[in-house]
């Protein structure tokens, strides 16, 4: 899922983090140049499959969160 995703037109970052403190938790935190291109991504085959073999196998449905700057 990284290698396809970073080398997507639009990603600027793709970070996988593991929570110390819960072994089953993971969080993945990406960086898009637009919500157009992150709109994209979730259309591609290798975001649609990761997201169905998720939803076998997790104990509760994954959260998004669409995150924006705050000026500075």
């Amino acid at each position: 899922m990284i290698a396809p995703s970073v080398a997507e037109e639009g990603c600027l970052g793709y970070q996988p983090y593991a929570d110390p403190n819960r072994a089953d938790r993971m969080v993945i935190v990406e960086e898009w140049v637009s919500a157009a291109a992150l709109d994209h991504h979730f259309s591609l085959p290798h975001f649609t499959h990761v997201a169905q073999v998720l939803g076998e196998i997790l104990a509760e449905p994954f959260t998004l969160r669409r995150l924006t700057d705050v000026p500075a």
